[in-house]
């Protein structure tokens, strides 16, 4: 699903920024700018109108913005703080995070927690689009830290958001949402509140509860006023729609999706949408290929890579594999690690290889199961049943794969006994047991027929 990108990077005093107004914004900043006289205030106005033309997605505008700040030689790491983030929004992930580091350390010693908050935030931002959440989420409970001992609440909310994001991002769906459900209160009206609100949605469907996160998407959608958030909340509304079968709401909210992401100047984000509005009805390969080849961002590609994989894995498994250790070399995300192993397990399941298809399957299935032996009752239910095609792949490999009804019978009937863990309560044990539980399912059917 599409996520929030949050760029709260200075602490932001005027209404019509902090209500999402940023043409308003812009306006205001650019008649403080030509009135004013005193350089370093120059440079400040210089960088939040930078700050609002990347956020309205008119980069080159922005660029210029920087450019003549950076000029001045005037405040230099906050400068480069906000270079940074427009890199970011040009996707230039890797020079972001070096040009963060080198602010951060420069606000270190110039002894100025507030820019080094703001710069952990954005170094924590760099690092989720280079696909690292686990070093991410250091720089964001960092930011938090420091967020907290200066009182900054707006800028807490804004870390507590990103820090929920990479929680995501690392599988531990439970503390995400516990993150994001904290920052949304502390936002208060900021526009922050709605990528909050968008990626609390995205964990919400990760736990299978769509109609929760439709709700959510719904309520943001009415706040949202520019083009990217409502952008990003319209395309993960279409998953709802698409994962309950109605293609035509799915479509339509996919193209608007688009059309908003297009105005908004976030290419990749619409192409991020325009792969997930591919596989409504009957993909092609070739429109499919054709949409991975343009991925620019590590994360849509591999999920493009893995898309494309699971297209082509009857036909031409050798392209899958392949596809399948891009989408590996790509990122760390554990989701995409997961599904690499279930792409992979299933050609070697249809090849017949099955301790290769056992191995691979059980390790997609273990990533799974660390997941949701942290969660409730409830949120396990419906996170099961979002991946029972992985737990059914694994009963098919452990029956030999000529028995597809009693896997899917077995899977079943595992899917409603969520009260015992399939994975014995002593974390000592590093063998993955959940499989021998939906096998002794698979038996007992067996022996009623």
């Amino acid at each position: 699903c599409v996520t929030g990108v949050q760029t709260c990077a200075l602490p932001i005093c005027e209404a019509a920024w902090v209500k999402g107004d940023l043409e308003g914004a812009t306006k205001a900043w650019e008649a403080a700018l030509a009135a004013e006289t005193d350089p370093a205030k120059k440079v400040d106005l210089l960088l939040r109108l930078a700050a609002a033309e990347r956020e309205r997605g008119l980069l080159p505008q922005a660029g210029r913005r920087l450019d003549a700040a950076e000029a001045t030689g005037l405040i230099p790491a906050r400068v480069a703080n906000d270079r940074a983030l427009w890199m970011l929004a040009g996707g230039d992930a890797p020079g972001a995070a070096t040009k963060l580091t080198g602010a951060f350390e420069a606000a270190q010693k110039a002894a100025d927690p507030a820019l080094a908050a703001s710069v952990a935030n954005n170094l924590g931002l760099a690092r989720l689009a280079l696909g690292r959440p686990d070093d991410a989420e250091k720089a964001f409970a960092a930011a938090d830290k420091l967020f907290t001992a200066m009182g900054d609440t707006l800028g807490r909310a804004d870390a507590l958001t990103n820090l929920g994001l990479a929680r995501k991002r690392a599988g531990r769906l439970r503390e995400a949402r516990a993150s994001l459900e904290e920052a949304i209160p502390l936002f208060g009206g900021a526009i922050g509140a709605i990528d909050a609100r968008n990626d609390l949605g995205v964990v919400l469907q990760a736990l299978g509860l769509d109609d929760d996160a439709a709700r959510l998407y719904e309520a943001a959608l009415t706040d949202a006023r520019d083009p990217r958030r409502r952008g990003a909340l319209l395309a993960n509304l279409a998953t709802v729609y698409h994962r309950r079968g109605d293609e035509s709401g799915a479509i339509q909210r996919y193209d608007q999706a688009i059309q908003a992401l297009d105005a908004a100047g976030r290419p990749d984000d619409a192409l991020a949408v325009a792969l997930k509005r591919a596989l409504v009805g009957v993909p092609t390969v070739e429109s499919y290929r054709a949409l991975h080849d343009r991925a620019r961002d590590p994360r849509t590609r591999a999920t493009a890579a893995l898309n494309l994989g699971g297209l082509l894995w009857k036909d031409d498994p050798a392209a899958a594999a392949k596809l399948a250790a891009e989408a590996r070399e790509l990122t760390d995300d554990s989701g995409v690690r997961w599904r690499a192993d279930y792409l992979e397990g299933r050609v070697a399941l249809a090849a017949g290889r099955r301790d290769e298809a056992l191995k691979l399957l059980g390790r997609a299935v273990e990533t799974l199961e660390r997941t949701r032996r942290d969660l409730g009752d409830a949120e396990a239910r419906g996170f099961r049943t979002a991946n029972a095609a992985v737990y059914e792949a694994l009963v098919e490999a452990n029956l030999g794969g000529d028995q597809r009804a009693v896997a899917a019978a077995a899977e079943r009937l595992a899917l409603a006994d969520h009260e015992a863990p399939p994975v014995p309560e002593d974390r000592k044990s590093t063998r993955l047991n959940s499989s021998h539980t939906v096998i002794s399912y698979a038996v007992f059917c067996l022996k009623k027929k």
